[in-house]
């Protein structure tokens, strides 16, 4: 089981080991979490975005980007799901807003069907 952001460089390279386990016979089960304030894109005055790894920063305003970045986050949202299904994986996007025990509880009772 595997739950990420899946926000990094390089997608492929995770999706490449992940097959890995699927050619040797494992189930590889995904979580992809999604904070809503990261789908959404809050409203604000200004803002500072910062690199995770002294990658910059960047000051604007949401209005300013809002409808560029709403579709490369819809493109990155797809290409991990495309990628998951691609390598046969159970894949689940779940949203930081609802409480884990909440989405686990959800996940294992539909899993047993």
């Amino acid at each position: 089981m595997l739950m990420s952001d899946f926000l990094m460089e390089d997608l492929e390279e995770v999706f490449a080991a992940l097959r890995l386990f699927r050619h040797r016979g494992w189930e590889v089960v995904i979580l992809h979490l999604v904070d809503p304030d990261e789908e959404r894109l809050a409203r604000g005055a200004a803002y500072r975005f910062e690199g995770m790894e002294d990658d910059g920063r960047v000051n604007c305003s949401p209005a300013e980007i809002r409808a560029a970045y709403r579709e490369r986050f819809a493109a990155h949202l797809a290409m991990v799901r495309q990628l998951a299904m691609a390598g046969a994986c159970d894949y689940r996007r779940i949203s930081t807003a609802i409480p884990y025990l909440q989405t686990l509880g959800g996940f294992l009772i539909e899993r047993a069907g």
